[in-house]
């Protein structure tokens, strides 16, 4: 039987600081046919720019200093999130780092896997989704000439 909470549809948060929301999307976009698969949860501005550039439905919470994270840790904390994807820009402090801290000690807590930069972001949706398409292999199209847009940074994205 397996240890994780049932839900009839898989739930996952995407959260951004500023400096990482263009990753974010870009991420999403190379996810966005198993994001849709997905109920998607994510913080104010986060979903308003998923909703707006790739047409996501993401349901909205509050902004993350105005307690979004802390929203979110409460869907983890009630078993209705499977996943978190949030690339954080630790260069940069937060005035709600304390907020940052109780949603990743939730994931740990309730044993909900997160990724909190673009490499650890591709080994857990390649895991949940089940994608054999690695960034290496993305950028090497990318470098190929394919149909991609190239984007640069070590895997591919922009930081």
């Amino acid at each position: 039987m397996s240890t994780t909470t049932a839900v009839s549809r898989r739930c996952v948060a995407l959260i951004a600081h500023d400096s990482k929301k263009e990753a974010l999307v870009e991420f999403a976009r190379r996810h966005l046919a198993e994001l849709a698969r997905c109920e998607v949860v994510a913080t104010q501005a986060t979903a308003m720019l998923l909703r707006l550039r790739l047409g996501l439905d993401a349901v909205p919470m509050r902004p993350g200093p105005d307690g979004g994270d802390l929203q979110i840790a409460a869907k983890l904390a009630a078993g209705e999130i499977s996943a978190v994807f949030f690339l954080r820009d630790v260069m940069v402090a937060q005035p709600h780092e304390a907020d940052i801290l109780a949603l990743l000690r939730i994931c740990d807590v309730c044993d909900v896997p997160y990724a909190t930069n673009v490499a650890t972001a591709w080994m857990l949706a390649q895991e949940l989704f089940g994608r054999s398409e690695s960034p290496e292999a993305l950028r090497a199209s990318d470098e190929a000439g394919e149909s991609r847009e190239p984007s640069g940074g070590p895997l591919g994205f922009q930081a």
